[in-house]
């Protein structure tokens, strides 16, 4: 008899659940326990996104390039390496309508912006994408010229003569208009 009790006050349950959920169709609120589904769901995204914003922690500073309408730099990070007597930073330089700057206008004006001397700087990476008004940039900043590596040196004089070479191709090339050709037309 208990059994039988115990079915019957179930079904009764069961029956009442059925009509409450059928109400609430017609009122346009959701299931109960939909809400409670979407909550986990909701929670376990949760989750994830704090185990990737751990891992992203460990990595290495990569900067993200955002468009802003403006001039000038940005630094993204800081970092010290006292083993090698440097601190590596990122930065943004903003160039608006103008192409991607090269390793030495980069050079100065990061130099200018951290109030350091242009010969203690060395700009290890350049990285932009295409279409933004923004370069990245990754410069060291040593503490004297000795610590400063010979290859990365020898790598900046390259682009200054490289750069120094162009600025007298172009002012040569200012200088003098091309003349124009001559068009020969069969008879």
């Amino acid at each position: 008899m208990a059994e039988e009790t115990d079915l019957m006050e179930e079904k009764a349950e069961t029956e009442e659940k059925i009509e409450a959920e059928q109400k609430a169709k017609k009122r346009g609120r959701p299931k109960k326990e939909k809400i409670e589904k979407e909550a986990e769901r909701h929670t376990e995204k949760n989750k994830e996104a704090e185990k990737h914003e751990h891992a992203k922690e460990e990595r290495p500073i990569k900067p993200i390039i955002h468009v802003k309408p403006k001039h000038g730099v940005e630094i993204l990070g800081k970092k010290e390496n006292p083993l090698l007597n440097r601190q590596e930073i990122e930065v943004i330089i903003y160039h608006g309508g103008r192409p991607t700057p090269n390793r030495l206008s980069i050079q100065e004006s990061a130099a200018h912006f951290l109030m350091a001397s242009k010969d203690l700087l060395i700009v290890d990476r350049v990285y932009s994408k295409t279409g933004l008004a923004a370069t990245g940039a990754k410069v060291l900043l040593y503490k004297n010229r000795q610590d400063m590596p010979k290859g990365k040196l020898e790598k900046m004089a390259k682009a200054e003569k490289k750069e120094g070479e162009k600025s007298e191709a172009e002012t040569a090339g200012a200088e003098k208009p091309a003349a124009p050709k001559e068009i020969k037309r069969p008879e």
